[in-house]
């Protein structure tokens, strides 16, 4: 259904020309169309779990996938572009729509009702999170993409504007951070497959965005600013591709609602991080200090949420 949403909302924008028209098309179609992410993710650790007993593994690599079409796909509508009316990266788009809609059909397997019972039986007891653990975990997520908002913002600017370089290294800053993010996504991967703790992983991640800051505050060579992006890579590596895992560990049992609820920290971590860099002025302020605060908040609130998830497995002990 939403891959077909996606289709037709794109369609739209080939024959509509009507702004009014457009923003309804857009609002339906493709605002369905945004579920396509969590579902299938939410679908692939449906199908694994029938397969393998620790999936965490298999669904980061799925996300470095991911990482990959990120990479390439800006290259790609840099060629589409020439195509006038925007017409080479709509049809493009509407394309990629149908043939992942082939795919799936072609590969698609129900779960039986049995399957998932079974599923929900073998599940511990312990891994019915309370709403308080999912509630923290939910506001630690949001700062997180709120923090990588703020960033993404204003480095163009802090780079330009303050610093004095070129436009070229904002491009060369945003391509090396994507690009740096894939072997992090696959070691992450690779430290699942060793059955290292998820939450060790996160905790590290945190600790790699509130380093990131700290240091940017105090460099202006761009050689150091590029080495200092392995920590923003690290960073965004956990927080996006280890992220998925843990919210279907937290809600084993609906991996649909588990991972749409990731997705929304996205969303909501983009208003939160819009509304602060209105508020803090963009990068003349000092936003290196906002978002480093707010990544000691996102540790902290981290730290409760392992405490509340240690007293739920001694109650179901």
């Amino acid at each position: 259904m939403a891959l077909c949403n996606a289709i037709l909302g794109y369609i739209c924008y080939l024959f509509i020309d009507e702004f009014f028209f457009l923003l309804i098309s857009s609002s339906v179609f493709i605002g369905v169309s945004t579920m396509i992410t969590a579902q299938i993710f939410a679908y692939a650790k449906d199908i694994l779990r029938k397969e393998v007993n620790d999936t965490e593994p298999y669904i980061t690599v799925l996300r470095t996938i991911v990482s990959f079409a990120w990479v390439f796909s800006p290259m790609l509508a840099s060629m589409l572009i020439k195509i006038p009316k925007y017409k080479g990266i709509i049809g493009s788009a509407i394309v990629s729509y149908i043939i992942a809609f082939l795919i799936l059909q072609f590969n698609f397997s129900t779960l039986t009702e049995d399957i998932k019972a079974e599923l929900t039986h073998k599940e511990d007891i312990y891994e019915q999170k309370s709403n308080l653990y999912i509630l923290i975990n939910f506001l630690v997520f949001t700062l997180l993409e709120a923090m990588n908002v703020i960033a993404n913002t204003n480095l163009p600017l802090y780079i330009t504007k303050i610093l004095g370089y070129s436009n070229k290294y904002v491009g060369f800053l945003t391509a090396l951070s994507s690009l740096m993010e894939i072997p992090c996504m696959l070691f992450l991967a690779y430290l699942a497959f060793k059955k290292i703790r998820i939450e060790y992983i996160i905790f590290y991640g945190i600790s790699s965005g509130i380093i990131f800051f700290l240091l940017l505050k105090e460099v202006n060579s761009m050689y150091m600013i590029m080495l200092i992006f392995v920590f923003k890579a690290i960073f965004n590596a956990v927080y996006k591709g280890i992220g998925i895992s843990f919210f279907q560990k937290m809600i084993p049992q609906n991996c649909g609602i588990s991972t749409t609820l990731f997705t929304n920290t996205t969303r909501m971590g983009s208003i939160v991080g819009g509304i602060i860099i209105g508020s803090i002025g963009g990068y003349k302020n000092n936003f290196f200090f906002v978002s480093m605060v707010m990544g000691i908040i996102s540790f902290l609130l981290y730290i409760w949420a392992c405490n509340v998830e240690k007293i739920i497995k001694e109650k179901s002990q």
